[in-house]
């Protein structure tokens, strides 16, 4: 690495530090490329870590707690209405989860030798980046990974202090005694199950016909509207033999017919290996035989092959 008049050239520079951006440059690292990440923030993680995925499982947590808790009472365990206090909870939440991994993210950037530029990223031309910031500077690169990731969308003409966007949800400023949820997705179904379990009464509305819209029906989640109805045949299987197939939603088990001489092994994916109780024979060299020498020389109707003429298989070419 150059540097030099705040200009640094590396061989692969990387915008955005969420996922997709410092996996990619832990594996340029490891391949031995000079790599840097720039990341407005200047951190590792990006939205899943501080503002997505981490801290909505770390409250769903809780909520799971809070509802164990309570059917504890049905056999016989009473431990008393529950008592959630924010200020240690969102300090457990920030410090003991989301805090962790962003430190584990780091002393493995560091491991690699991935830096963090923190700053915004410009393209001036195919080979330079500008980075705005605090100590602007430029980045020179023959490869560049973009991984910036998305924001929360904003209702055009709606604002207050009353509505909230996912991240400003997941902050917990408070606990509302009622809550509206617009959308039905995975985000409105993680945030409105965490307030629900915390004392707010959720209201949750949905455009389509279902929750979790354009879920796949394999997932066990609703059709998306106007795809095709599938459905899991099943069929009686043997216990001698069976075999997998394939079909427009999943792998689907049915039988074939039973049989002591041949025995079949399947694998989830569709791909079946039928193997024979007969000896396999070789394409290339003799048929082995399982009988004794001693039977071979004292038949006196068997003829002698040995291994200069071997059995050849006939095949279409023979045909005159």
């Amino acid at each position: 690495m150059v540097m030099g008049d705040l200009v640094t050239e590396v061989d692969v520079a990387v915008v955005g530090g969420g996922p997709g951006g410092y996996t990619a440059a832990f594996r340029c690292a490891e391949l031995g490329l000079e790599t840097v990440v720039v990341d407005e923030g200047k951190r590792l993680g990006g939205a899943c870590l501080f503002e997505g995925c981490i801290p909505s499982k770390a409250l769903l947590h809780v909520a799971a707690v809070l509802a164990e808790a309570a059917r504890a009472r049905e056999f016989g365990v009473d431990f008393g209405e529950p008592r959630v206090s924010l200020d240690p909870l969102r300090k457990w939440k920030s410090e003991r989860v989301v805090g962790k991994l962003a430190r584990g993210l780091a002393s493995v950037a560091k491991s690699k030798g991935v830096e963090v530029i923190g700053g915004r990223a410009v393209f001036e031309d195919s080979r330079t980046l500008r980075v705005e910031g605090e100590a602007p500077q430029k980045v020179r690169f023959k490869h560049a990974v973009v991984a910036t990731g998305s924001r929360p969308a904003t209702l055009p003409g709606l604002a207050g202090p009353r509505l909230m966007d996912s991240t400003a949800a997941l902050e917990l400023a408070e606990v509302p005694d009622r809550l509206l949820v617009v959308g039905g997705g995975y985000i409105g179904l993680e945030l409105g199950q965490v307030y629900a379990a915390l004392g707010s009464k959720v209201t949750l509305v949905e455009m389509t016909d279902g929750l979790l819209p354009g879920s796949s029906p394999s997932g066990g989640g609703p059709r998306a509207p106007g795809s095709a109805s599938r459905r899991r045949a099943r069929a009686p299987t043997t216990a001698a033999s069976s075999r997998w197939t394939r079909s427009a939603a999943r792998p689907t088990r049915t039988s074939w017919p039973s049989a002591t001489s041949r025995v079949s092994r399947c694998s989830p994916t569709g791909r079946c290996a039928r193997a024979s109780s007969r000896p396999r024979r070789s394409p290339a060299g003799p048929r082995r035989s399982t009988t004794s020498p001693s039977r071979r020389s004292s038949s006196p109707t068997r003829k002698s092959r040995g291994a200069a003429s071997p059995r050849r298989r006939r095949s279409w070419r023979d045909a005159p």
